[in-house]
């Protein structure tokens, strides 16, 4: 694929958006575990709108990757499912500090 295709690619631009939400849940499970994140707040964190988040969230629920819980009054909050805390911990995952180095000879 050339430089050129891969920027026309409206799919780079989907998987990067889930990249960065998959990020951002990833977060939440590091800073608060067990406790999910508001829609409120994972769209402000995220920068884009409710609508976008709820279909980013909506194709994360249908992978198995994340739960869903909306509320009658349109609030809600996400967290990771168990899968998607396994993908996030291969994805997301930093060796300890001076590991890499010393395994790529710097």
């Amino acid at each position: 694929m050339t430089k050129r295709t891969e920027q026309d690619d409206p799919t780079q631009e989907i998987d990067q958006a889930l990249l960065v939400l998959l990020s951002l849940l990833w977060e939440a499970r590091q800073t608060a575990p067990g406790k999910p994140w508001s829609l409120a707040k994972l769209r402000k964190r995220s920068g884009g709108q409710m609508s976008t988040l709820l279909r980013q969230l909506n194709a994360l629920v249908s992978g198995g990757l994340v739960d869903l819980v909306m509320h009658d009054d349109g609030t809600g909050s996400a967290a990771l499912s168990a899968a998607g805390h396994d993908l996030c911990v291969v994805v997301f995952f930093q060796a300890p500090a001076g590991r890499a180095s010393e395994e790529f000879g710097d």
